[in-house]
């Protein structure tokens, strides 16, 4: 969610770039079929490569599915890309979320948690597969109070003692609303900046 006025024009002009790309490469597509060419993607993939490729190729892909691509292709092989599954892990809706999962496991035939604990572990594993339940509080309220005990929750597992309680940030991480993780966020620079 972004979080000033100029992101949040950024973000909505992504937003109707990539609806506009969208619509363009399926009347790219339905023109190509029309005249008889061979397969579009094929002949794609044939002519580019790299990051080229990949972006000209996720442009015709539904978004769910390349999500599932993304996070299959972050845990495929050797090493994981960790800021892909939490880019897409943290960011998207419940309802993006499920699908993913749901897409995941038709067109690659795997469980995505099962993958998910296989390429990582201990607490960032824990977090990831609680945000793939897709069980965030999408509320846009947010509760001051809960907020600042939070925070004091927070600082407590963190700065505030020897070691970190992770399990206290997966909580609230994995939990609460992008509204109220921002409210979280300014309460905990408060407390912060007091002790």
């Amino acid at each position: 969610m972004p979080m000033c006025h100029l992101s949040q024009r950024a973000y909505n002009m992504c937003t109707s770039c990539h609806v506009l790309f969208r619509e363009l490469h399926k009347i790219v597509f339905l023109i190509y079929l029309c005249f008889g060419l061979k397969d579009l993607i094929k002949d794609l993939k044939s002519e580019l490569s790299g990051h080229v490729e990949e972006l000209i190729l996720a442009l015709f892909m539904p978004a769910t599915y390349y999500d599932a691509w993304s996070l299959h292709h972050a845990m495929k092989g050797a090493g994981t890309k960790e800021s892909v599954l939490i880019e897409i892990l943290c960011s998207r809706t419940n309802a993006e979320i499920r699908n993913i999962v749901q897409c995941y496991k038709s067109e690659f035939g795997r469980d995505i948690e099962k993958d998910i604990r296989s390429d990582t572990s201990g607490h960032f594993e824990r977090l990831l597969v609680s945000m793939c339940q897709g069980n965030r509080d999408e509320s846009p309220n947010v509760n001051m109070q809960q907020a600042e005990s939070d925070a004091q929750r927070l600082y407590q597992a963190g700065e505030g003692k020897l070691g970190t309680d992770e399990s206290s940030f997966n909580l609230v991480l994995a939990s609460r609303s992008y509204p109220q993780l921002k409210a979280v966020a300014e309460a905990y620079a408060r407390v912060s900046s007091v002790k």
